[in-house]
């Protein structure tokens, strides 16, 4: 290498220039396999935790039926309504 003004060989730019591109090209193609790897570990992480929150919610209406709920919510509701609205007609 040479000191102040003296010029460089070009064989040795030739050679830096070819080390310094393999270093270059080596680091951009680890950090994509890095960003890849994490980024398929992300996707396959949120995949467990849907199938976790749909076997909780499985496991949540089957025990719901279990304990013996009779009917639907609005079937409930409207049988309600229905009586208020006999007893109403019986008052009036």
């Amino acid at each position: 290498m040479g000191g102040i003004g003296r010029s460089w060989d070009p064989a040795t730019v030739s050679a830096l220039v070819a080390v310094s591109g393999s270093f270059v090209g080596g680091f951009a193609f680890n950090f994509k396999c890095v960003l890849t790897q994490r980024h398929h570990d992300r996707k396959d992480l949120l995949a467990k935790k849907i199938a976790h929150r749909e076997q909780l919610v499985s496991d949540f209406i089957s025990e719901g039926a279990r304990v013996g709920q009779r009917d639907d919510p609005q079937r409930e509701f409207s049988n309600i309504c229905r009586r208020e609205l006999e007893s109403l007609r019986s008052v009036l």
